[in-house]
């Protein structure tokens, strides 16, 4: 029976020691997820920025364009140049 025990405990502080390194690694990874969250928060903050200046040069472009093509129908003054 002592054999058995004696035998146990080395088996126990092993598996103590990796479940200890288990937990660090799991926080390190923890801590890797949480940065991962901020980064993709930040890339979809700059893709929305992206796509709002994108809608904004279209709509100016097009209203320029507009602009433009009822100058020319209606025989409008030049654009003025401010």
């Amino acid at each position: 029976m002592f054999q058995k025990i004696a035998e146990l405990i080395p088996k126990v502080f092993l598996l103590t020691h990796k479940s200890d390194e288990h937990s660090r690694k799991i926080s390190a990874l923890q801590e890797d997820v949480r940065r991962l969250e901020n980064l993709c928060q930040k890339l979809l903050f700059e893709i929305e920025m992206l796509r709002r200046d994108q809608r904004a040069y279209e709509e100016n472009t097009s209203l320029r364009l507009e602009n433009i093509l009822l100058r020319n129908q209606r025989g409008l003054p030049p654009e003025s140049s401010e």
